[in-house]
């Protein structure tokens, strides 16, 4: 806030900005790395390999994987065991308190996997019957049955 009758005067800086701009890239870095571990995985690399990126890209599946448990295991001690414990009792809510789990998004697995089966399936490695059982790997919805499949 500035009070009615003051003078503001805008003055010239003397200062390199590129101190500013390495700066504020500094702090980035720092906290992507304080973050996932690695900027590799986020950040351009100004040196580096593809393997290196691929290292750093799997450090940070690690990590959110790990998260992922802790927040299923923070639920579950929080929050639905004390629900359960007073519902239920001690004895029956250690045994029967479900831990939540999260389903992972890894969409590259996804596609490898899919690109995996689809070759063993066009070789003849895997039969029809077996494919009812691999939608859920690739979270494809399940099958209805057709008649006219079948005599195939």
């Amino acid at each position: 806030m500035v009070s009615h009758g003051a003078d503001i005067r805008s003055m010239e800086v003397q200062n390199n900005e590129s101190m500013y701009i390495n700066f504020i890239d500094f702090v980035n870095r720092e906290m992507t790395t304080a973050i996932l571990g690695s900027t590799r995985a986020t950040m351009e690399a100004k040196h580096g390999s593809k393997a290196d990126s691929e290292t750093s890209l799997s450090l940070v599946r690690d990590r959110i994987r790990f998260y992922r448990q802790l927040l299923a295991e923070a639920i579950r001690d929080q929050l639905l065991f004390p629900i359960a414990e007073a519902n239920f009792g001690r004895e029956r809510a250690l045994r029967e308190t479900p831990v939540p789990e999260f389903i992972p998004d890894d969409r590259e697995d996804l596609v490898s996997y899919g690109n995996m089966i689809a070759a063993l399936y066009s070789k003849g490695f895997i039969d029809k019957s077996q494919l009812e059982e691999i939608d859920p790997m690739l979270r494809l919805p399940k099958r209805k049955k057709d008649p006219a499949r079948e005599e195939e």
